[in-house]
């Protein structure tokens, strides 16, 4: 075995990568929102001004009175919004990695193209309302790893849930995510606390489905031109996008092959992810990757219902990846030499294989389910270029 003394602090690594991700991410939304895109922009300004009540409609509503209050113009309003929640999510990282013990192994599972690789590979992602779910399971994560989800906090996440479902209905199809930590970090069921994080969901779902209008009413573009945005007309936008279950059909059907390969990107992922459980978490590996297996099938309408198959796909492994984060043993004094990662053959095969590995392949968030184009081709290209 080669074990030569420490190479480079690890923990330093992923505070690194986190800040080099939020740059990017930054850059990225701030062309987009400029650019008037139709559904990293558009999602965040559906309203209640145009029919009422509908879904999505409060942020739109929400950042229409803070103009009117303000005059700051929207697009500064909405990413500005993003900035900050996209901060406060990998703030809440940061905050549970700080007394945790980290691995080689472990930072592989950030370089996935499943988590957050993926706003690499795809930057059409950065600006999705997902964040907000993202935003809220960080936070119950770290209540839960400090042991302060009790009290006022505790009434906290239910009221964040409960406006996060009104802001993106997604939150009804990953809630078995807050039901595993909760399992997990207090060793049983516990009834009221489950129902409660449930009933979070699950109510105002309610009401929106059976009593939400449309996303667009007819007005919503009238209202956002006299509020100076305007989107391009040769792209589509979240107000002019049908989304039906034929429409979602026809275009599975447009693209079979494709949308077959999100599940040679899930296997990979499942593979990875449970070689790491296997690897450094045997006492629960079964158990977690059978109720993620569950979880998946939980989210089957939404796979049917909406094409994006690789967000969907994202926001369930980035989910677990918290889990999994807040699982880390934490480190003392005298482990603090875990924090430096010395050369040794297990070492090496993951920074020489497994790791580049994830520069070999990428999934895109529509249609395109696996593709062997990742960043080490893009990379090849450039200097082949040069050359």
């Amino acid at each position: 075995m080669i074990n030569i003394k420490p190479l480079f602090n690890l923990k330093a690594l992923f505070y690194y990568f986190f800040t080099i991700l939020l740059t990017w991410i930054g850059y990225n939304l701030f062309q987009y929102i400029e650019n008037a895109h139709g559904f990293i922009l558009g999602d965040w300004l559906v309203n209640y001004h145009d029919g009422g009540f509908k879904r999505r409609g409060l942020s739109g509503s929400f950042f229409f009175i803070i103009q009117d209050l303000t005059g700051i113009n929207l697009k500064t309003l909405v990413f500005s919004t993003q900035m900050v929640l996209y901060f406060l999510f990998f703030f809440f990282i940061g905050k549970i990695l700080y007394k945790k013990t980290v691995s080689i192994l472990f930072l592989s599972l950030i370089l996935s193209p499943l988590t957050f690789l993926f706003y690499l590979n795809d930057p059409h992602i950065v600006g999705r309302k997902e964040i907000l779910l993202y935003l809220i399971f960080a936070y119950f994560i770290y209540l839960k790893d400090q042991k302060k989800f009790k009290g006022y906090r505790q009434y906290l996440v239910y009221l964040f849930l409960f406006i996060g479902t009104l802001l993106h209905e997604i939150f009804i199809f990953y809630m078995p995510y807050f039901l595993l930590a909760s399992y997990l970090f207090d060793g049983k069921i516990k009834i009221k606390e489950n129902t409660l994080l449930f009933l979070s969901v699950l109510v105002p779902t309610f009401f929106i489905f059976f009593f939400g209008g449309l996303t667009n009413e007819g007005e919503s573009l009238i209202m956002l031109s006299q509020r100076g945005i305007d989107f391009p007309s040769d792209k589509l936008n979240i107000f002019d996008f049908s989304n039906t279950l034929l429409s979602s059909l026809d275009r599975y059907k447009d693209a079979p092959i494709s949308y077959s390969l999100y599940l040679v990107s899930l296997l990979l992922g499942i593979i990875h992810f449970s070689f790491y459980l296997r690897t450094e978490s045997s006492s629960s590996f079964k158990k977690i990757i059978k109720y993620f297996m569950l979880a998946i099938i939980y989210s089957l309408p939404l796979f049917v219902l909406v094409c994006d198959w690789g967000r969907w796909l994202q926001i369930h492994f980035i989910l677990l990846f918290l889990i999994l984060l807040s699982r880390r043993p934490k480190h003392n004094e005298s482990q603090d030499k875990a924090l430096n990662i010395a050369l040794n053959t297990k070492n090496i095969i993951l920074l020489v294989i497994i790791i580049p590995f994830f520069f070999t392949w990428r999934i895109y968030h529509f249609k395109d389910g696996f593709n062997l184009d990742g960043i080490l081709y893009f990379v090849f290209k450039k200097i082949t270029a040069l050359i």
